[in-house]
């Protein structure tokens, strides 16, 4: 996972829910498919490396800000 594709991570998970019913759908799908595709190369990771960069860049920030600020039935895991 290179940096260019994590700061584009970043940009997308900082989006707030703005505009209307199918551009909402869509941040919030886009959002799910990141989600899962870091779960997907941090699960059973030992090397913290890619953990420290996700940190660095500021994808843990907006992750915090989203299960801050949405309704829990909207956080899916």
């Amino acid at each position: 996972m290179n940096e260019e594709l994590l700061k584009k991570i970043e940009q997308d998970l900082q989006l707030g829910l703005e505009g209307n019913e199918e551009e909402l759908n869509s941040i919030i799908q886009t959002q799910k498919n990141w989600c899962f595709l870091l779960q997907v190369f941090l699960e059973g990771r030992e090397d913290d490396e890619l953990r420290k960069t996700i940190i660095h860049i500021g994808i843990a920030k907006h992750l915090i800000r989203i299960f801050e600020s949405r309704d829990l039935k909207m956080i899916y895991l």
